[in-house]
């Protein structure tokens, strides 16, 4: 207990010792923030009494969509983005990967990525590795 009691102490007078220290370069910085502000303030111009007229507010014009070049494969007219890489993965036998799929389907590559994780979510494609996927086997 007196060991425990002398360590304490200890610690308690380094905590205090460490807190004079901060409170002298807590001042020294004050110092150098009071000397480096300027000592003149710009003042800002007294605003007239009139009541400012809100303006009015015009709607945004929205940009039209940049038209897609033709995609180099089409989604199939029955299936959707899910079934189109699907099924360029079963066709590429060793393996395919994202770039040929966004080069052959034209897709954007945030849309790839998202189909990708849910075929595989689905159970239905493997990963190789990075970025190459096959078909799962049965």
């Amino acid at each position: 207990m007196k060991e425990l009691t002398k360590n304490l102490t200890a610690i308690s007078e380094a905590l205090s010792a460490l807190t004079a220290k901060v409170e002298k370069i807590a001042e020294a910085f004050e110092k150098e923030a009071v000397q480096a502000k300027p000592a003149k303030k710009k003042v800002a111009p007294k605003a007239s009494k009139k009541k400012a007229v809100p303006k009015k507010k015009v709607a945004a014009k929205k940009k039209a969509a940049p038209k897609k070049a033709e995609t180099k494969a089409k989604a199939s007219e029955s299936g959707n983005m899910l079934d189109t890489i699907y099924e360029l993965i079963s066709s590429g036998g060793e393996g395919t990967n994202v770039a040929e799929i966004k080069e052959k389907t034209g897709f954007e590559p945030r849309q790839v990525n998202n189909a990708l994780y849910k075929l595989k979510q689905k159970g239905k494609i493997d990963t190789i590795s990075r970025g190459v996927y096959v078909k799962k086997e049965s």
